[in-house]
């Protein structure tokens, strides 16, 4: 069974934040029973600087940079994970 995730962060500042520096965790892992087959972070406003990686647990992350003043800041993560049932032993 296959399923699309979808998970939306939204930050309303009261006053304007100059930069941001954030890491997020959103990006499905693969293990014996689930596999990520495609998975995309959207960042509003764009991000000057992003990028994606595994840390030492296997958990995948997600750094990303903003450079221009903003008030507002929204970050969605849309996954499709593929679901494989475990075996059943009679």
């Amino acid at each position: 069974m296959i399923y699309r995730v979808t998970h939306t962060t939204r930050y309303n500042y009261m006053e304007a934040v100059s930069q941001c520096y954030s890491m997020a965790h959103l990006l499905p892992r693969n293990t014996h029973y689930q596999t990520c087959t495609r998975a995309n972070i959207r960042v509003s406003p764009l991000p000057l600087n992003r990028t994606d990686r595994t840390d030492y647990f296997g958990n995948r992350t997600y750094h990303f940079s903003l450079q221009n003043s903003h008030k507002v800041l929204e970050v969605t993560a849309t996954s499709d994970v593929e679901i494989i049932a475990p075996r059943q032993s009679l």
